[in-house]
């Protein structure tokens, strides 16, 4: 039985995740690029093993990342409970209800609701309409990096503020 993961090895495994998902691979396509199985890629995704420092390296050049940022342990692994709140995020900002909203995907408002509340992630076609939906790419809704944590009434409190401060300056510079 494999031993407890460090979180090194889970965080490793998030990123590796990330990065797949990121470009809508299999894991057996994923491992194909890198001479693994599938089974060893969901290893590593689980942060019961890591990639040999060969494969590591070329994870990292794939994603356009040093190796430093693939093993760092200074960031945060994704957070299904973070990507929910973007998720809700795009929504609201789309002035959706979570019915509308599941309608889009062809699914329904609990799934919804559990895709916001971080209970489930949406399947990697979803993640790219979503991301796409809120102007980002997929890394990015899956990242978990974000300096500053807002909640929704804060974010939109804050774009009002930058409207404002738009049109004032609108008015300055004519």
């Amino acid at each position: 039985m494999a031993e407890k993961n460090t979180d090194k090895h889970y965080i490793i495994g998030q990123r590796i995740k990330n990065i797949r998902l990121s470009r809508g691979m299999t894991l057996e396509e994923f491992g194909a690029l890198f001479s693994a199985g599938k089974g060893l890629v969901s290893r590593w995704e689980r942060g019961i093993s890591t990639p040999n420092p060969k494969r590591l390296k070329n994870i990292a050049e794939f994603a356009n990342i040093s190796i430093e940022e693939l093993v760092s342990p200074s960031d945060n692994p994704t957070s299904p409970q973070i990507v929910g709140q973007k998720i809700k995020t795009i929504r609201l900002d789309s002035g959706l209800t979570m019915e509308q909203f599941g309608k889009l995907f062809n699914t329904s408002k609990g799934t919804v609701n559990n895709w916001e509340k971080g209970r489930n992630l949406p399947n990697k076609e979803n993640l790219v309409i979503i991301s796409e939906m809120g102007g980002q790419s997929v890394t990015e809704l899956l990242d978990n990096n974000d300096s500053i944590s807002l909640t929704i009434s804060e974010y939109n409190r804050l774009k009002d503020i930058e409207q404002k401060y738009n049109e004032i300056k609108r008015l300055v510079d004519n």
